[in-house]
């Protein structure tokens, strides 16, 4: 699919960790902090500050979240998954906001009453 990943959404993520795999891949892992369950994986060493503004070739699904790859409280939640593999010229199908607005909502905490 391609995706046009506006600069709105792209703000919205945060760098979580850096990977290399086999054949020196390297990939930047990013979380998505302003309440939607998401997680950005940019191979090819890609960056957010690359793909911004632009359109790129992806791969969306589901995931599990896990240890090193999510916030403490997200772990072992069902989130979105995006996988960027490179920039291109084409136009784009959808745009990263359209996907988020799909993509489950993270739960606000709820206080807890004072026991007395």
């Amino acid at each position: 699919m391609l995706l046009k990943i506006d600069y709105l959404s792209a703000s919205c993520f945060d760098l979580i960790s850096i990977t290399t795999n086999i054949g020196d891949d390297i990939r930047h892992h990013y979380v998505h902090t302003q309440g939607r369950l998401a997680r950005l994986v940019l191979r090819n060493g890609l960056t957010l500050e690359d793909i911004a503004g632009r359109t790129v070739d992806v791969a969306i699904g589901w995931e599990t979240a896990r240890r090193g790859f999510a916030a403490e409280e997200d772990i072992g939640r069902r989130r979105t998954k995006i996988t960027v593999f490179r920039i291109v010229t084409d136009h784009p199908e959808k745009n990263l906001r359209s996907v988020l607005i799909k993509s489950p909502r993270r739960k606000k905490r709820r206080k807890r009453p004072a026991t007395a």
